[in-house]
């Protein structure tokens, strides 16, 4: 919701007119989908296989490890760095020999190396293996508990741990601002404000008086007839920075993104932001994005944008780059810190070919040390925010459990939107261009945004998932019913008492003592009919439900004549898949709407009217192709997609 209105308040810059900018959770949580839930006509099984749904869940559970006195690690399969020595070493585990590995397939012998590591492992005390690891260049985490992330090294260099004065409480200690722009960085105000601590503020501004305002707070029978006694102004706002009053197509219609990201946290970002209606330019190398290998992953980061293969690490490519630079307004990409510098793509270099460019990285740590030169993926951070520890129910004796919905990349992502979002209203206000970052990392600790640590060193009361994994209390949790399964979402005292009266618990009763000490009675009435039936009663009561399916790897979604209306589905032709559906629109605009602009793009696909664009001749893309500095697809394309 604050990249729609971010993105509305740019619109409003240029057309004058504000408007109506909405979303809901449904769409929250689709954005989320956007690795794993995808109805791609000529898929096969590879394609669609990484993200696929498994048990244990993921390709990144495999990487979760039980050190001594079960505490556990994430180990990641990337961290940017050249390893110096392999997991297997620093462990002390030597491959089985080939007597023992003869006739076992190649995932047989893979199996039984991890049941080594994972033994060799539980002799480790955590703290020591992490340094290790770390020394080592392989990226790792310890899984902690929500509360424990504040005491990361990394979070606290990121400022993203923070005292705030919460009046009532004390000192306490919270999540900072995660996103970080370098121009006008943000900050913290203040503490939970007290309820209607700043009326008398509010309405005087308004040009209320004192009495108008006793008048008010005394809920007196006049209250709905007061006028401000000061005229508040009402007339359409004037553009400050331009007299075209022609309606915009889109939000963000007119500006361009150059997108030098790979894998997901990267290029999910430029894509929202394609949505919103922004010209978003992929540069990928001319060997391809090191994530089109992983399918569902890339495509679900990808639609939306133009593409054009280059390598910058040519000379000509780089001029080639910058020019492109010179024609944008953002500059977005992923890579560790210095890469951009060494491939000459860096801030410094991008404001030489536009003054007032806007330029974000998406980090995996951060920008600064202890950890800043390190990569990574997804899972690290949702093991340093806490979010394996109570996905899992680690607290209930349970392992760690990885969202393989890959949260963190979205976070982060998101974060990104917002704060370049956030840099270009700031430039159409003043004409300054700024660089901003956010991180994995800090995207992982935004999902723990609600715990914060009180004066007396301890973590504020929260609610922890049962010891089943179904939910938070009896009136919050899905229940196994005579078919099939349904949550139930009883927040307040009138649907609690609904639910009470559904399931045959008298009112009196109900409200009576621990909601936990009907736990066994609600269970037991819920299978005696089925979901749907139970779900039917519930409508009826007045509590809110769903019942919970299957979605068959999105495709109930993805073809629910619904979800379809209202603009919750894409659905475009891809010129070697056929037909690709995946989640739609995340905000709604009133006055500018958003658009898919296409489907992900092949290697190279617009290279040509890119360059064309630039003043590149033909004569002289023929060159640059024939010189590995440029690509773009013939006949002989080898990728899949």
């Amino acid at each position: 919701l604050s990249g729609g209105i971010t993105s509305a308040l740019i619109a409003r810059e240029k057309t004058g007119r504000g408007q109506h900018v909405a979303t809901s959770l449904l769409q929250g949580a689709l954005l989320y989908t956007t690795q794993i839930q995808q109805y791609i006509e000529r898929a096969d099984a590879v394609l669609l296989g990484l993200m696929a749904k498994t048990y244990p869940p993921g390709v990144h559970q495999g990487m979760i490890f039980e050190c001594a006195n079960r505490e556990f690690i994430h180990v990641s399969i990337m961290s940017g760095l050249p390893p110096m020595k392999p997991l297997d070493e620093i462990l002390g585990v030597i491959p089985p020999p080939a007597n023992e590995t003869e006739g076992l397939l190649p995932l047989e012998i893979q199996l039984l190396m991890t049941d080594r590591l994972r033994a060799a492992c539980q002799n480790k005390e955590r703290a020591a293996l992490v340094d290790e690891l770390r020394a080592n260049n392989i990226a790792v985490e310890p899984v902690v508990s929500p509360a424990e992330q504040f005491a990361h090294p990394q979070l606290q260099a990121n400022e993203m741990v923070a005292t705030v004065e919460q009046p009532g409480v004390g000192t306490t200690t919270q999540i900072g601002v995660p996103i970080h722009l370098l121009g006008t960085p943000g900050s913290i105000k203040s503490g939970q404000p007290e309820i209607g601590e700043h009326n008398q503020n509010i309405w005087s501004g308004l040009g209320y008086s004192d009495s108008d305002l006793a008048t008010i707070s005394g809920a007196k029978a006049s209250a709905p007839s007061l006028r401000p006694t000061t005229p508040v102004r009402s007339e359409p706002r004037t553009a400050p920075m331009t007299n075209n009053k022609t309606p915009e197509i889109h939000a963000l219609e007119g500006l361009r993104l150059i997108d030098f990201g790979q894998y997901l946290a990267g290029p999910f970002g430029p894509m929202i932001l394609s949505d919103f209606g922004m010209d978003v330019i992929k540069v990928e190398p001319v060997t391809g994005d090191g994530m089109r290998m992983a399918g569902t992953p890339f495509l679900g980061c990808q639609r939306g944008k133009r593409d054009l293969a280059l390598n910058v690490k040519d000379p000509a490519g780089l001029e080639i780059a910058m020019r492109l630079v010179g024609t944008a307004d953002v500059v977005h990409h992923n890579m560790t810190r210095g890469t951009a510098s060494r491939l000459g793509i860096d801030y410094e270099a991008c404001r030489q070919a536009r003054a007032d460019i806007i330029y974000c990285n998406t980090y995996a740590y951060g920008l600064a040390d202890p950890l800043g030169h390190f990569g990574g993926l997804d899972p690290l951070y949702q093991a340093s925010a806490g979010l394996e520890f109570e996905a899992g129910g680690v607290p209930h004796g349970h392992d760690p459990l990885y969202y393989r919905f890959g949260m963190c990349d979205a976070a982060n992502a998101m974060l990104s939107v917002v704060g370049v979002l956030t840099a270009l209203y700031h430039r159409a206000r003043t004409g300054e261009g700024q660089e901003l970052w956010t991180s994995l990392m800090d995207g992982g600790a935004v999902f723990a945004s609600d715990v914060l640590i009180r004066p007396d060193g301890t973590p504020s009361e929260r609610p922890v998932i049962d010891a089943n994994g179904y939910g938070f209390g009896p009136g919050y949790r899905l229940y196994p019913t005579q078919e099939g399964w349904l949550q139930v979402c009883a927040v307040s005292e009138a649907e609690w008492t609904a639910l009470g009266a559904a399931v045959g618990i008298e009112n009196d009763a109900i409200n009576t003592g621990k909601r936990e000490n009907h736990t066994t009675t609600i269970e037991a009435a819920f299978l005696t009919r089925t979901a749907l039936n139970w779900s039917r009663i519930l409508d009826d009561a007045g509590v809110p439900n769903e019942i919970a399916v299957d979605t068959l790897g999105g495709q109930s979604l993805l073809f629910d004549s619904d979800n379809v209306a209202l603009g919750l589905v894409a659905d475009y032709e891809h010129s070697i898949l056929g037909r690709i559906r995946q989640f739609g629109a995340t905000v709604n605009f009133s006055d500018t709407p958003g658009r898919i602009f296409g489907p992900p793009p092949l290697v190279g696909e617009h290279s040509r009217q890119i360059l064309e664009d630039l003043g590149y001749s033909g004569s002289d893309q023929e060159d640059l192709r024939k010189a590995g500095v440029v690509y773009w697809p013939d006949a002989d394309y080898p990728w899949g997609w």
